[in-house]
């Protein structure tokens, strides 16, 4: 019998445990890693409560899951005969520098190493590296578990071998990789997400509307159909004759809106992003928020279990 890839996670948080749930749904023996045995407890306590889920929902056995997550606080004995690491620690390049390095001089020359950022290309963490030619980022939506996407960023200094051996791995676990062909500060998800997020805050800071409509807006508007294709898809499908007539049929009407959108983080002031929070603290408290967290969670379980007999 085969024996299982070895995966680890680095990095106890959000995203770190949400990666060790996946890979372990993926068959691999995975090992959890953070210099805190607290964070790695909360870890664990966090982790049992989504497998509780996720076998209430008919997609995993808990039991079978959580033998394959193991924790430590050691992080050779973490990296030692991983096939693959996945980086997950806060959002700071001289971090990750310092993290990367460390993970270079213990890991197998063969290793690759992924890292979670959200924003900071590989190259600003990298370039010194030994093994720069193995890293790269692999950008996950959170839960990975949950959402498939995973944006796969190489720097100028990765191999093919190690962008088609992320492609192969990712693929293999259920994940639906992307390959963002050049370094992009917030890669593609990212770039997209925060283009609605900062024209939603432009129109609450203009009056034109309440943070509860334009979450209505895009819950019932725009998402009914971007759940199950993309923006050129929706465009494509928009006009009988295509993308292109699309394009050209509403060129004025684009062109006009195009100009009115503000994007500016100058909206972004305090006054308008504290009634936002205020608005959404109305129906989830912050004390609330984990709770939320697994609804979240379950709401997806639901729609994965759904999908699952969509024709694509």
């Amino acid at each position: 019998m085969k024996e299982p890839m070895k995966v680890t996670c680095i990095g106890a948080g959000n995203v770190g445990r949400a990666w060790a749930i996946k890979f372990a749904m993926g068959q691999c023996k995975t090992v959890l890693y953070d210099v805190s045995a607290e964070k790695l407890d909360l870890a664990l306590r966090r982790i049992d409560e989504s497998l509780s889920d996720i076998e209430a929902m008919g997609i995993g056995n808990s039991t079978e899951l959580q033998s394959r997550i193991s924790v430590t606080t050691s992080l050779q004995e973490a990296v030692r005969d991983a096939s693959y690491i996945q980086e997950s620690v806060p959002e700071n390049t001289s971090l990750k520098t310092a993290v990367f390095h460390e993970l270079d001089s213990l890991a197998d020359d063969t290793t690759i190493i992924g890292s979670s950022t959200s924003e900071i290309p590989a190259s600003d963490f990298c370039a010194e590296l030994k093994g720069r030619q193995r890293c790269l980022v692999a950008h996950p939506l959170n839960p990975p578990y949950l959402i498939p996407l995973v944006e796969l960023c190489p720097s100028p200094w990765t191999s093919e071998t190690a962008l088609t051996g992320a492609l192969t791995f990712f693929r293999s676990i259920g994940q639906r990789p992307i390959v963002v062909q050049k370094e992009v500060s917030g890669f593609v998800a990212n770039r997209m997400q925060l283009a609605v997020l900062a024209e939603a805050v432009s129109l609450i800071s203009a009056g034109v509307c309440s943070p509860e409509d334009v979450d209505t807006a895009m819950r019932d508007g725009l998402a009914m159909r971007w759940l199950f294709m993309g923006p050129f898809e929706t465009g494509h499908l928009n006009y009988s004759t295509g993308f292109s007539d699309y394009v050209s049929a509403y060129k004025d009407c684009h062109s006009k809106i195009v100009a009115d959108l503000n994007i500016d983080y100058d909206t972004w002031t305090k006054e308008t992003i504290e009634s936002i929070d205020s608005s959404l603290s109305a129906s989830t408290p912050h004390d609330q928020i984990s709770q939320r967290q697994a609804w979240r969670d379950r709401k997806l379980m639901q729609l994965n279990r759904f999908l699952d007999g969509v024709a694509k």
